[in-house]
């Protein structure tokens, strides 16, 4: 229940991941966005028919963003179907890097650029707010442009902890 009911816009739940706790984001009516970098959708649990995701209101729209070729395999899991989504859509060849604001592929200083822009309210076209959240509070804001600007200056000496530092949900992440 780590989100449940609370204001986050999007998620992006990373390739290892194999489980999402039951109602993790139940009552998050303004997520948009979830990106899931998994090639290969697990079961999402339902606790008291409900699934991890609310289900849509009349009008409101939820994407689901899979790696580039994996659509189909999202679209014959009933998990993922039923999950409260509008649209499935493919990203692209590679998954979501965090921190990647501008999508290149790569974590740097001008992402810190898009990330302050966007605070300033001036979002370039195709920025990524997903990757950018990355305390996963739902807001943008000079917290997660510190913890980009530690990725870039590689403070972690493992990648994946700035990624783990954004996670704070109950995912159980095979070792």
């Amino acid at each position: 229940w780590a989100f449940c009911q609370s204001g986050i816009t999007s998620v992006t739940l990373p390739e290892g991941i194999i489980e999402i706790g039951p109602i993790a984001f139940g009552g998050c009516p303004n997520l948009t966005s979830v990106y899931a970098n998994m090639t290969t959708p697990f079961e999402l649990p339902i606790l008291n028919d409900y699934n991890v995701f609310d289900q849509l209101e009349d009008g409101q729209t939820r994407v689901l963003y899979v790696p580039a070729g994996c659509r189909n395999a999202y679209m014959q899991s009933d998990w993922w179907t039923q999950g409260g989504f509008s649209e499935i859509v493919e990203m692209g060849d590679t998954p979501a890097v965090p921190g990647d604001a501008n999508g290149d592929g790569e974590t740097t200083v001008t992402d810190v650029g898009w990330a302050i822009d966007y605070i300033l309210g001036q979002a370039p076209e195709g920025f990524n707010p997903a990757v950018v959240d990355m305390n996963n509070d739902g807001e943008i804001t000079v917290t997660d442009v510190g913890i980009i600007i530690d990725i870039i200056l590689e403070i972690f000496t493992d990648p994946g902890e700035a990624n783990a530092k954004k996670q704070k949900i109950e995912w159980m992440v095979p070792e």
